[in-house]
C-alpha cells in the first residue's frame, strides 16, 4: 500500500497550496505524477494485481512496486533501485538433500546482508528497491526447500534460471541488471515445458510429442503452430527420440548445458502420451482422435494420490491455460506515510516482524528528513 503523505511533504508536497491534495484530480503541472499513476494502473492490469488510488492514498502490492520503472517510482517517492549486485549460484546436486539455490548481495566485493520484505531492501545506505524479476528469483531461492525429489529440484532450477534472464539480457548500464552469475548458471540454458501437443506422423497410426511453454502460447486464441515449441528442429527430434526410448523423464539433456525440464503438473499427461506411443496401432488411433479421457483419468489419479499423501495438488495441464498461477513469496502491502516507508508481508518468514518502518534520505520530490 502506498499512502500519500501530508500536503507539505512527500508525494503531494508539490501541489499548489491553494488546492487540497487529491490524487484523483491532479493539476496540469503534475504531469509527471499523473504519468506515474497511469503506469501503475497499466502494470496492475498487466500483472492482474489489485490496486487502489483514492484522493489521499495509493494502495498496491510489492509486485507492482517492483515492476515500476525508475522514473515512475521516483515520481511516487519510492526508494531508488538497489546499487548492490545479486550473486547467484547453485549448491549441491539435483536430487540430493544438499541442493540449494543461492542468492547473495555484494557491494564492491563485500558481502551484504540487507533485510528484505517483498520489493524493499533495508540496507546500510537506506531503503532500496529491487526489480520484479529479481524479487521473483529471491522469493524462489529463499522459499525453496530441498528433499522433495529430483523432479522438484529440476523444476526449481529451471524457474530460477528463467527468473534471471532479464538480468542477463538487459543492457549493462541498466541498474536493474546488476547480476553476477557463476559460470555454471551463466552457461545453463533451461526450458520449462508445461504444455504438450501430439503431432501425427506420416502414417495415421502414430504421433510425436511436441513440448510448449504456457508463457508463450496462452494468449494465442487460434491453433498453436509447432514453430512455437520450446525446441528447435534438431533439438525437438532429439527430445522425441529420447522420449520414445527412455520414457517420461523429469529432465532431458539436449546438449552441453541445455536441458528441457518437465513441469510436474504436466507430467501425468506426458506419461500417458508415452504409454500410448507403445500401445497398439488401434489404441493409438483412438487416442489421437480424442486424448482427453485418458489424460483426464491420469490427472485425477495423480490428484488423488497427492491428496492422500498431503502433497500439494497438481494443476490440470489443459486447464492451466485459463488459470492464473498462484504466486509464491511476496504478498502484502507497501505504505508510504510522511517520512516512513512501512512494509507488511502477509506470510512473513521466520525472523521477520509483520511490519517495520524503513527510512531513507530525502530524494527529489520525496520526503524531507530530519537529522
Amino acid at each position: 500500500m502506498l499512502s500519500v503523505p501530508s500536503r507539505r511533504a512527500g508525494l503531494l508536497g508539490r501541489l499548489r497550496a491553494s488546492k487540497p491534495a487529491d490524487l484523483t484530480h491532479l493539476p496540469p503541472e503534475e504531469r509527471r505524477l499523473a504519468l506515474a499513476l497511469a503506469d501503475l494502473r497499466a502494470l496492475a492490469d498487466e500483472h492482474r494485481e489489485a490496486m487502489q488510488i483514492d484522493a489521499q492514498e495509493i494502495r498496491c502490492s510489492h509486485r507492482l512496486a517492483a515492476a515500476l520503472d525508475a522514473e515512475a517510482a521516483s515520481a511516487l517517492a519510492l526508494p531508488p533501485l538497489t546499487d548492490m549486485v545479486l550473486r547467484t549460484d547453485v549448491d549441491g546436486i539435483v536430487g540430493d538433500a544438499g541442493f540449494r539455490l543461492r542468492a547473495d548481495w555484494f557491494r564492491a566485493g563485500h558481502r551484504k546482508t540487507p533485510r528484505r520484505v517483498g520489493a524493499i531492501l533495508e540496507t546500510d545506505r537506506g531503503a532500496q528497491r529491487i526489480p520484479l524479476w529479481m524479487m521473483d528469483a529471491l522469493d524462489l531461492a529463499e522459499g525453496y526447500r530441498a528433499g522433495q525429489g529430483d523432479a522438484a529440484d529440476w523444476e526449481a532450477l529451471a524457474r530460477f534460471r528463467r527468473c534471471l534472464d532479464p538480468g542477463v539480457t538487459g543492457p549493462g548500464s541498466d541498474r536493474a541488471a546488476r547480476l553476477s552469475m557463476t559460470d555454471f548458471l551463466s552457461g545453463l540454458e533451461v526450458s520449462l515445458a508445461d504444455r504438450f501437443s501430439i503431432a501425427p506422423c506420416a502414417s495415421d497410426d502414430d504421433f510425436e510429442v511436441v513440448p510448449f511453454s504456457g508463457r508463450r502460447i496462452d494468449e494465442i486464441a487460434s491453433d498453436v503452430p509447432e514453430s512455437l515449441s520450446e525446441l528447435g528442429t534438431a533439438e525437438l527430434q532429439d527430445f522425441q527420440r529420447k522420449l520414445r526410448s527412455r520414457g517420461a523423464l523429469h529432465a532431458f539433456r539436449l546438449s552441453s548445458g541445455k536441458y528441457l525440464v518437465i513441469d510436474r503438473a504436466a507430467a501425468p499427461a506426458l506419461e500417458v502420451m508415452v504409454a500410448m506411443q507403445h500401445a497398439s496401432a488401434e489404441e493409438r488411433r483412438a487416442f489421437m482422435r480424442n486424448p482427453r479421457p485418458r489424460i483426464t483419468t491420469a490427472v485425477w489419479t495423480t490428484l488423488a494420490a497427492r491428496k492422500a499423501s498431503n502433497a500439494p495438488p497438481a494443476r490440470c495441464w489443459w486447464r492451466q491455460r485459463n488459470m492464473q498461477r498462484s504466486r509464491r513469496g511476496s504478498r502484502g502491502w507497501v505504505s508510504i506515510r510522511s517520512r516512513n516507508l512501512t512494509c507488511s508481508k502477509a506470510a512473513a518468514r521466520p525472523g521477520f516482524r509483520k511490519s517495520f518502518p524503513l527510512r531513507w534520505p530525502a530524494m527529489s520530490g520525496g520526503f524531507p528528513m530530519n537529522g
